[in-house]
């Protein structure tokens, strides 16, 4: 069964029929030798002309966002890394004097090497250590002194979901993927008030928690000197409101870069970055060929972000490649004979049958789905 969400950030279309699950849409497309459209708010962004950049600064326009954020929710909750992309939305938080109810640091706690001297992409939860933690206590001792500091662990959690057989089933239902999200540790993201009973209980107060998540820098391309950006599904897919149970509460999703009314916010940093280019006389098809490695982020990220009031303490490098169980994700399958590996490993293979071999990256060792990009808009020469 289709069951379609308008109001979900991103879906697929199939014929002129709206999906928000990727595997329901492939399963779609297959059945009629189709093809899949990854729209990402096509109707509004495409009453922009994306060659026309905003006369506000990025500074104001993040302000404008962060309080509109605040003026919509009751409870605002900003998931925090501790990386450039949320950096920033703290910053802006509290250079202009608006309130924050959270800070949530999360991760797989049970994976973190706590030496400093390791910054590979295996150890990128470190950061919640040596960079979130810290910079959230600072932040909250000099600016905002109600904020609430989480720190989670949710190892245990993900475990407990592929333990059951029956939920880890639910969580594999085509129509519950949203976006291809089948790695064990994304099952965190789609139900944060099972895990922290405190979310269910303000929600069933008839308040409205609003999940902010620091996504995604512009992703830019040049075309014959004309730079262009669209949009990837599978950088978008944690905002996704699909859940991986039958809880029935409302959750909120929050882009604070790419939402429904931010089109002035991307259009603005995609200037940024093209004026940037042109102004230093820079290659501009660097960004068709450049690897998305920590260098690239941190390249593009000087561009469009001002200058931290929070350093950056410590970063590790990024995963490349096309990887389902990503580096941090080693305590789920230190034991392949415990019944939450098997349950997962089962729903991957079921799936990996199911879905033709064209949507999938070759040569992973489990199914890995292609990214799709949304139309592209034009941020002209």
């Amino acid at each position: 069964m289709n069951n379609y969400d308008s109001s979900s950030a991103g879906h697929y279309v199939v014929n002129n029929v709206g999906y928000n699950s990727k595997i329901s849409a492939i399963l779609a497309a297959e059945k009629i030798n189709g093809d899949i459209k990854f729209d990402f708010y096509d109707s509004i962004y495409s009453k922009f002309d994306w060659a026309a950049e905003p006369a506000e600064t990025l500074e104001q326009l993040y302000c404008r966002r962060a309080l509109e954020l605040r003026a919509e929710y009751d409870y605002l909750v900003l998931h925090f890394s501790g990386g450039s992309d949320s950096n920033n939305i703290l910053d802006t938080f509290i250079k202009n004097h608006i309130p924050l109810d959270e800070v949530l640091i999360r991760g797989p706690m049970a994976s973190v090497d706590t030496n400093d001297n390791n910054t590979t992409a295996g150890n990128m939860y470190a950061e919640i250590l040596f960079n979130a933690y810290p910079i959230a206590n600072y932040v909250k001792n000099t600016y905002m002194p109600n904020l609430k500091i989480r720190v989670v662990d949710h190892s245990e959690y993900v475990i407990d979901i592929y333990s059951d057989t029956k939920k880890t089933e639910n969580g594999f239902n085509p129509d519950t993927i949203g976006m291809g999200a089948i790695g064990p540790n994304l099952a965190a993201g789609r139900d944060y008030d099972k895990w922290i009973p405190e979310y269910a209980g303000i929600a069933e107060r008839g308040k409205r928690i609003g999940h902010i998540f620091g996504t995604e820098k512009p992703n830019m391309f040049v075309d014959h000197g004309e730079f262009k950006l669209h949009f990837l599904d599978k950088a978008l897919q944690h905002i996704h409101t699909n859940r991986a149970t039958d809880i029935d509460l409302p959750v909120y999703k929050e882009s604070f870069y790419c939402a429904a009314n931010t089109a002035s916010v991307i259009i603005k940093q995609a200037h940024a970055i093209k004026n940037y280019f042109k102004n230093n006389n820079l290659d501009s098809t660097w960004l068709n060929t450049a690897i998305r490695n920590r260098a690239y982020h941190d390249f593009i990220a000087k561009i469009i972000y001002p200058p931290r009031i929070c350093p950056l303490l410590f970063t590790t490098e990024k995963v490349m490649g096309n990887v389902v169980i990503m580096p941090w994700e080693r305590y789920f399958i230190e034991d392949v004979n415990a019944a939450h590996y098997i349950n997962w490993k089962n729903n991957i293979d079921q799936l990996d049958k199911i879905v033709p071999d064209k949507y999938k990256h070759p040569d992973t060792d489990f199914l890995s789905l292609q990214g799709i990009f949304s139309k592209s808009y034009s941020i002209g020469f």
